[in-house]
């Protein structure tokens, strides 16, 4: 029976391997646990946070301490993550709103560069008046609207 694992007893001894890492594992999974211990009929010994379903097991209270530097490191590590997560965000949001307001002065230079162009290669440039009347725009007009499209184009397209 041994044989197949080298020498005597190894069977056992990694039996008390696995027990003894569920044992560290459950402790570091809770503050305070109960662990159960039991042999089973053939000498194999159980460890389980469930006792027997047979018979009288071992129960053993287990807990770990809290240690002041690591929570205090833990807490500091938190803050320091809601305070990197902050940052992205709020460099996120800036980038979005940079991004819209390039895209309403593209608009915008979309916009006066078409007023521009039709005010330039209009045969009679017209506008429509508050009385809802078409109005024809003399000479001084389309030069001031002129230079004022061009001062707009200036301005804000790049």
């Amino acid at each position: 029976m041994f044989e197949r694992y080298g020498r005597p007893g190894a069977r056992l001894a990694q039996a008390i391997g696995c027990a003894f890492a569920i044992i560290v594992a459950a402790a570091a999974a809770a503050d305070s646990a109960t662990v159960y211990k039991w042999t089973d009929a053939d000498g194999k010994q159980h460890y389980s946070d469930q006792p027997p379903p047979d018979g009288p097991a071992e129960a053993t209270q287990i807990g770990t301490t809290r240690d002041p530097y690591t929570e205090e490191r833990l807490e500091q590590m938190k803050a320091e993550a809601a305070a990197s997560t902050a940052r992205r965000e709020a460099a996120k949001s800036a980038a979005e709103e940079e991004a819209r307001e390039a895209e309403r002065l593209a608009a915008h230079c979309r916009d006066s560069r078409a007023k521009l162009e039709n005010l330039e290669n209009a045969r009679r440039p017209q506008f429509i008046n508050e009385q809802g009347e078409r109005e024809f725009i003399d000479e001084d007009k389309r030069a001031e609207w002129i230079k004022a499209a061009q001062d707009e184009i200036d301005k804000h397209c790049r």
